[in-house]
């Protein structure tokens, strides 16, 4: 009998899913969602905006340090291969 009870549970909880995914495939509702999670992002955007630029920075300074090394290397060694 266990189941049988378990067989109905699953499919009715199949059939429940099914149509809050046919709910959610629906133009209407998609716009909605839209509309209420719309000015969540923008509050996380703001929120996280100073750091994306910190980052972006820092990667920046950082390409441009190893640029620097890289040729002052190259140019150091080329010299003391001319010298010896």
């Amino acid at each position: 009998m266990d189941n049988k009870e378990n067989n109905c549970f699953n499919n009715s909880k199949n059939s429940l899913i099914q149509e809050f995914i046919d709910i959610l495939k629906k133009e209407e509702v998609k716009n909605q969602c839209k509309l209420l999670f719309n000015p969540i992002f923008e509050i996380i955007f703001y929120e996280i905006k100073p750091y994306i630029h910190i980052i972006l920075f820092l990667i920046f300074f950082i390409y441009f340090l190893l640029f620097l090394i890289i040729f002052l290397l190259v140019f150091i060694l080329r010299n003391f291969v001319k010298i010896c």
